[in-house]
């Protein structure tokens, strides 16, 4: 059974793609027991070394720690991508469900478990495992990405039998799909046996932490490195060669970057976008790079609040005919990743592609903004953090503005101050920021919206896009919210004018070229094929 995921609000978030599968063999007919042309010989080694720059806490709770879970603790429903570049959510062979429905109401999620998954301690993953897990969830503060949409006291989620479990929301939506989708399981025994005071303690715990993964956690040594071992009753099959996988921090992409060249690791997560163009430039031949579509977009986000100059959609759109998306992306993102041809993430479902739609026109920007009273002179205030890409795009901007006679004040600082900024004033006009989901473009925008305008304190009439916006998240049915999607970004880019995309980012990763057979990184890491050659 296949379902097509949901929205995920990221503000930490997740990262996948797909690697090319290993060489094939071909059978010579003359001589079918013989050596074969192409045949591929594997290597003894048997250790796969992960480089991530920042820390790893606890297998709970940000990027790293989602991508480093993976491995040991997937989530209920496996994450694919798609043939268009975005991605969902499946029911497949790697996936604990055999099988997920809706009720007659789409209120609540049935959701039935494979039989025979064996947990890490050998014991079998029963009904009262997920239940314990999701509630747990659902009623702390320790969230796994758990669904926001069902009821905190643990009670939207029940047990039918002993392979049976029953997740109810609070709200009916296509997104409780994607949202249910992102549980992860663990035992239910071990961690009351762990004494954990929460999901965090319990995730960086390699005695006590049990669930049901390809690998089991080995050792962590938080702030360094954390060490998995191969599960060999993992209940999808694990033919993969490698038994041993290391995640080490090493913060320096330098220094990952030498490691990698001389054997030290064999893939670096989040590489220096300078090592990945010398690698696509063939500057190694023992190094490759693969890469998909990202979750984030960046882009400038309009405050709608009443207080800020953008409030007025014209205001909003003059200023799309100021900027030079494409020179923006060349010049302050060096054209990194992918230059931003959708209004939101690809990643989002039924997101096509679009014509330029405010060309650049000084002109027209200016006499756009004269128009609506906004004269020489004129401060438009920016927020943006520290990133060296983003600043250089709002000054960019500022540039432009300059050049025909406004100003232009920048605030920016860390990533905290930022936010804190974005979230909790409204003295600003736009924002360069990075924002990603995927699913359901509703349901971002939904998301997004305390950004936008502050709970709802904007000056428009924004009645209709939310009726068009409730209209996707109640449909079930895929090419009915196809129709309505593509309306809804019509109305998103041509009438509200709501944010700005210059670059798609993309995710990928620096590998050995030896290495064959991962067919999922990020997220959700697949090593079950993997192996060395020699």
């Amino acid at each position: 059974m296949k379902k097509r995921i949901i929205a995920i609000f990221l503000a930490a978030v997740l990262c996948l793609s797909l690697a090319a599968c290993g060489p094939k063999e071909s059978v010579d007919p003359q001589n079918p027991d013989g050596p074969q042309t192409g045949e591929v010989k594997k290597s003894s080694k048997d250790t796969l070394t992960i480089a991530v720059a920042g820390d790893i806490p606890s297998l709970k709770g940000g990027q790293n720690s989602r991508t480093t879970a993976s491995l040991c603790w997937p989530t209920l429903f496996t994450l694919n991508e798609t043939a268009e570049g975005g991605y969902e959510y499946v029911i497949d062979e790697y996936s604990a469900a055999e099988s997920a429905e809706w009720s007659e109401d789409q209120k609540s999620l049935i959701v039935t478990l494979k039989d025979g998954i064996t947990m890490h301690n050998g014991t079998p993953l029963t009904a009262d495992d997920a239940v314990f897990s999701i509630a747990y969830e659902c009623t702390t503060g320790n969230t796994l990405n758990a669904s926001p949409n069902m009821p905190e006291d643990g009670s939207g989620v029940e047990k039918v039998d002993e392979k049976t479990v029953k997740l109810t929301f609070n709200t009916v939506s296509v997104d409780n799909w994607n949202l249910a989708a992102q549980f992860r399981i663990f035992d239910k025994e071990s961690f009351e046996a762990s004494n954990a005071s929460d999901l965090t303690v319990y995730g960086a715990d390699a005695k006590n932490f049990v669930s049901y993964g390809p690998y089991k956690l080995k050792e962590f040594a938080v702030g360094d490195h954390v060490t998995f071992e191969k599960f060999d009753d993992y209940f999808a099959g694990n033919d993969s060669t490698i038994k041993t996988v290391i995640v080490r921090r090493i913060d320096e992409s330098t220094v990952a970057m030498m490691e990698l060249q001389t054997g030290g690791v064999d893939v670096i997560m989040y590489p220096a976008e300078s090592d990945i163009a010398d690698v696509e430039n063939g500057m190694y031949d023992n190094i490759k790079y693969n890469s998909a579509a990202g979750l984030y977009q960046q882009l400038i986000v309009f405050n709608l609040d009443g207080n800020s100059l953008c409030s007025n959609v014209n205001v909003r759109k003059a200023l799309c005919y100021a900027i030079d998306r494409k020179a923006m992306w060349e010049g302050a993102f060096e054209s990194s990743g992918l230059f931003a041809d959708t209004p939101v993430s690809r990643t989002q479902e039924f997101i096509q592609t679009y014509e330029e739609p405010y060309p650049q026109d000084l002109a027209k920007a200016k006499q756009m903004l004269e128009a609506e009273g906004i004269e020489e002179g004129t401060t438009f205030t920016v927020l943006v953090d520290n990133d060296a890409y983003r600043t250089t795009a709002v000054e960019m901007f500022k540039n432009v503005m300059v050049e025909m006679g406004y100003n232009v004040e920048i605030r920016t600082g860390d990533n905290a101050a930022y936010l804190n900024d974005v979230l909790n004033t409204t003295d600003w006009d736009l924002e360069f920021g990075k924002s990603g989901m995927i699913g359901s473009v509703a349901y971002w925008i939904g998301s997004q919206w305390p950004f936008f305008h502050h709970g709802n304190t904007a000056v428009e009439d924004f009645s209709d896009f939310y009726a068009m916006q409730n209209a996707i998240l109640a449909e079930f049915d895929d090419a009915k919210r196809n129709e309505l999607t593509q309306e809804f970004m019509d109305a998103y880019v041509n009438e509200y004018c709501i944010s700005y995309p210059i670059r798609q980012d993309v995710y990928g990763n620096l590998m050995a070229k030896n290495l064959e057979g991962v067919t999922r990184w990020g997220e959700q890491w697949n090593l079950i094929g993997a192996y060395f050659t020699e």
